[in-house]
């Protein structure tokens, strides 16, 4: 099949298979290298071994209309930001994988969710380009568990694990895939977090306060400490019963920071200061 990729680095080992396999890359479409909300380093080394072209753009009505004539079977798109124009009657398949338990999960950014909401498992889901953000009819679901210890990052690779497994083994059975293809029922949309959804409360109980900061590890969640604002990005809570108030410092010095939170306690181990106190 002659495959058109928009997105980054998601999906690129599971690229390289399809390669291999005898599929050819015609072109590449993602974000500028610097770009923080999408890598793609490995993908333009995929593209340049391919001989295919990375176009640094979103993804337009003009590109389309090139790219129909260039006799495309498929346009795959894996973990990219931007709407993507109609594609049908110019390429043979529009597909996404989206790594949430669609239809529940629809949304830029499912891994947080996942954390706050005490899923137990979640989903990579190939499903059809729609006009609707991951709206469109389910090809393939590939469920995988969850446990108490993820962080956004584990879920990340998680779904980038099983992407990238089965996503060739998908395109050697596509025609049956689209041919069986099921609509999607109820399910919601997961909007990115906002600051009121990354913010720990000391008077939290402590297993709420654990979520959130394993939803946010390495990305940052709120709090504030003896009056000083910090983004919290990475930290333990454990439940342990005390007699101090939510929010009391417990350790000081450079290498402790452990607060007390309602029914345990938080050891801060990685931190940034936003707004220090007046």
């Amino acid at each position: 099949m002659r495959i058109v990729f928009c997105g980054g680095d998601f999906l690129a080992t599971g690229l390289e298979r399809m390669l291999a396999d005898g599929h050819q890359l015609v072109e590449a479409f993602t974000l500028p290298v610097q770009s923080k909300r999408v890598l793609s380093t490995e993908l333009r080394r995929i593209a340049a071994a391919a001989g295919a072209p990375v176009t640094e753009a979103r993804l337009t009505p003009e590109h389309m209309h090139r790219l129909g004539g260039l006799g495309v079977d498929l346009l795959l798109s894996g973990a990219y930001a931007f709407r993507i124009p109609p594609w049908q009657g110019r390429i043979g398949y529009g597909l996404n994988l989206h790594p949430g338990p669609l239809p529940d999960g629809r949304g830029p950014w499912p891994y947080p969710w996942l954390i706050l909401k005490g899923r137990r498992s979640s989903a990579v889901v190939l499903h059809a380009l729609a006009p609707g953000f991951d709206e469109g009819d389910i090809l393939a679901r590939w469920e995988f568990p969850l446990s108490w210890r993820d962080t956004a990052d584990s879920v990340r690779a998680k779904s980038r694990l099983v992407a990238n497994r089965e996503a060739p083994r998908a395109l050697a059975d596509l025609e049956a895939l689209w041919r069986d293809r099921r609509p999607q029922s109820g399910g919601g949309y997961w909007p990115l977090p906002g600051p009121q959804v990354r913010q720990v409360r000391w008077t939290y109980p402590v297993g709420r306060i654990d979520r959130i900061v394993r939803a946010f590890a390495g990305n940052g969640c709120l709090a504030v400490v003896e009056g000083v604002v910090v983004s919290i990005e990475a930290a333990v809570a454990w439940p342990e019963q005390h007699d101090l108030a939510p929010g009391t410092r417990v350790l000081r010095g450079r290498a402790d920071l452990v607060v007390a939170a309602n029914g345990g306690f938080v050891a801060v181990t990685r931190y940034r200061i936003l707004r220090p106190r007046r």
